[in-house]
């Protein structure tokens, strides 16, 4: 029995927070509440207006970020492989970092692809 209270309780809750800003929209009016006087506002401190600018400005920084990165751990990967003077540990270590560095720049392609398609896909 307090199972079910429980979950009526929660089931009433759920259904107050999804109703009341319908509520509250649904007063009508065209003006902008932020032109009232007794109204408090905040502007927006990011440069972006909706969601889909955000997620493609941190795609694009991380981008920014992972392949210049992807491309020195390559290198560092290559220079381990030809100063390894024989080696096995060194050459394992120069391999295993140009194919970490070579799935890490897929992935960052591949998310940045991603991001382009869902947000194609929602624009519609």
């Amino acid at each position: 029995m307090k199972k079910f209270k429980f979950f009526l309780i929660l089931i009433l809750f759920s259904g107050i927070l999804l109703v009341c800003p319908y509520l509250v929209y649904g007063q009508g009016g065209t003006e902008d509440p932020c032109q009232s006087n007794d109204l408090i506002c905040l502007e927006n401190p990011l440069k972006y207006d909706n969601v889909n600018d955000i997620i493609n400005a941190i795609a694009s920084l991380l981008a920014t970020i992972a392949i210049p990165l992807s491309i020195l751990i390559i290198i560092w990967g290559g220079i381990q492989i030809m100063t390894a003077g024989g080696s096995e540990e060194r050459l394992k270590q120069g391999k295993k970092a140009i194919m970490w560095a070579v799935i890490g720049f897929a992935i960052v392609t591949l998310a940045r692809f991603l991001v382009g398609l869902v947000t194609e896909i929602l624009a519609k």
